[in-house]
C-alpha cells in the first residue's frame, strides 16, 4: 500500500512537471503569419499573444541599419553590415542582402551572409529570440535579438563568431526583444526626418515669432508706442475673438430657422 501511494505521488509529480514544461515551451513558440512576406514580426503562442516587431530598428531605404564596421570581431580584416528586416543595396553580391561581410584590405571581396526572406524565429527564453536568415551560397547568419531595457533609442550589434563554418552568429541588444513594454522604447515610424506637416508647422511658428517680435521692436523704437500699442496691428487682434464669433454665427445661420417676426 505504501509503495502504491508513493507511486501515485510520483506519477502526479511527473504529470505536473510535464504540464509545466509543455506550458513553458508553448510560451516560447513564436508564430509568423507569412515567413516570406512578414520578416519583421512574430506573435507568441502564450495567452498574452505578444507581438515582437523589429521594424523600428530596420531601414527600408536601401541602406543598412548597421553600416559596415567590425562590431567586436576578433578577425581584423573583416567588417559587417546588417539590416534586420529588409534587403539593402550593398556592394557586389550583397546588392540585395540582409547581412554582408566585406574585407577591409580588398573591399571588392564581399560575401552575402543571408537574406531576410524567409527567416526562422526560435525564441530561446523570455529574453532572447534567435532569427536565422535565408542562406545564400552556403552562408547564413543567426542573430540573437536580446532584451536590453537600456537600448531604447538605438540597438547594439555584436559579432560573436563563425560556428559552425559559414554560419555567422551575431547578437543585437534592443528593447524590442523584451516581452514587457519598455518605457521610451522607440516606436515604429520614429525617424529624424520631418513630415511635410511638421515642416509647415515649423515655418508657421518661425513666421509668427518674427511677426510679433519684429512688430513689437518696430512699434517701440520706430513709433515710440507703449503698453498695448506695442502689439503689432493691435486693433485687429483685439477684435479677433469677435470676428471669429461673427464668422461662426454666419456659418451656422443657414442651419437655424426663425419662424417668428422680430419685435418692433
Amino acid at each position: 500500500m505504501v509503495f502504491h501511494r508513493y507511486s501515485e505521488h510520483l506519477i502526479s509529480t511527473i504529470v505536473i512537471l510535464l504540464t509545466l514544461c509543455m506550458w513553458r515551451c508553448a510560451a516560447y513558440l513564436c508564430h509568423q503569419a507569412d515567413a516570406e512576406k512578414d520578416t519583421c514580426t512574430c506573435q507568441f503562442d502564450d495567452p498574452t499573444k505578444k507581438v515582437i516587431d523589429f521594424s523600428p530598428i530596420s531601414r527600408n531605404d536601401g541602406q543598412p541599419e548597421f553600416p559596415f564596421d567590425e562590431y567586436g570581431t576578433t578577425v581584423p580584416d573583416w567588417t559587417y553590415a546588417f539590416n534586420p528586416c529588409s534587403k539593402f543595396d550593398g556592394p557586389g553580391v550583397c546588392k540585395e542582402s540582409s547581412v554582408c561581410q566585406q574585407s577591409k584590405s580588398t573591399p571588392d571581396t564581399v560575401f552575402n551572409l543571408g537574406n531576410p526572406a524567409p527567416t526562422t524565429w526560435n525564441p530561446e527564453d523570455e529574453n532572447t529570440i534567435k532569427v536565422t536568415y535565408a542562406p545564400t551560397d552556403g552562408r547564413t547568419s543567426v542573430v540573437s535579438f536580446t532584451c536590453d531595457k537600456t537600448a531604447v533609442t538605438k540597438p547594439i550589434l555584436k559579432f560573436v563568431d563563425e560556428s559552425p563554418p559559414k554560419t555567422y552568429n551575431f547578437v543585437v541588444m534592443t528593447c524590442h526583444a523584451c516581452l514587457e513594454t519598455v518605457p521610451g522604447c522607440i516606436k515604429k515610424g520614429n525617424s529624424n526626418s520631418l513630415t511635410p506637416g511638421g515642416v509647415l508647422c515649423i515655418i508657421f511658428t518661425v513666421l509668427l515669432v518674427v511677426y510679433f517680435v519684429g512688430g513689437i521692436l518696430f512699434q517701440k523704437f520706430g513709433r515710440g508706442a507703449t503698453g498695448k500699442e506695442l502689439i503689432p496691428n493691435y486693433g485687429f487682434w483685439s477684435d479677433f475673438p469677435i470676428l471669429i464669433k461673427d464668422g461662426f454665427l454666419f456659418m451656422i445661420s443657414p442651419c437655424t430657422k426663425d419662424d417668428g417676426y422680430s419685435s418692433i
